[in-house]
């Protein structure tokens, strides 16, 4: 309750408790996410994550299995990530990567899906074609709308005939 109570009041307002529910978009939390996101993926327990651990936070083991498959370039999204192209995604990186500046507080999932529209939909006739998809698999692996790759390559309830 203590990181929640961002007044220190002593009790969760309706903010505090819209953060609580959607920590990932709120302004308040952006530290909390970005520690919560390197404890869960930082295996060798440096505080930052590298190219390795950051692959196996975005796939899950059977889509893991596939990443060849599909063809996934392993260092497009990463590479874009580190911005400061150390090799690692520090605290400040992983914040910028869950919750770019501007987009906290309003960076919704339909932002997003538009996003991905604006940049997979080659020729502008307001659908995906699998061929779009596949060929900016990068964008989708990272995205928060598509739970970061596995509604669109993951055959576990995601779309295998993609």
């Amino acid at each position: 309750m203590e990181r929640g109570d961002a007044d220190k009041d002593g009790f969760i307002n309706q903010e505090e408790y819209r953060s609580l529910l959607f920590p990932e978009d709120s302004p308040s939390m952006r530290e909390i996410v970005a520690d919560e996101t390197i404890s869960q993926l930082d295996t060798d327990r440096d505080g930052r994550i590298n190219q390795d651990e950051y692959l196996a936070g975005q796939w899950t083991p059977a889509s893991r299995a596939r990443r060849s498959r599909i063809g996934f370039k392993r260092s497009g999204g990463f590479a874009k990530k580190d911005t400061n192209s150390d090799g690692f995604l520090d605290k400040e990186e992983v914040q910028n990567w869950l919750q770019p500046p501007g987009a906290v507080g309003g960076h919704s999932l339909q932002e997003e899906a538009r996003h991905l529209m604006r940049e997979a939909d080659e020729n502008r006739d307001g659908r995906l074609s699998p061929e779009e998809i596949s060929k900016h698999r990068d964008l989708f692996a990272g995205s928060r709308a598509t739970r970061y790759g596995e509604d669109v390559f993951d055959g576990e309830g995601g779309h295998d005939e993609l």
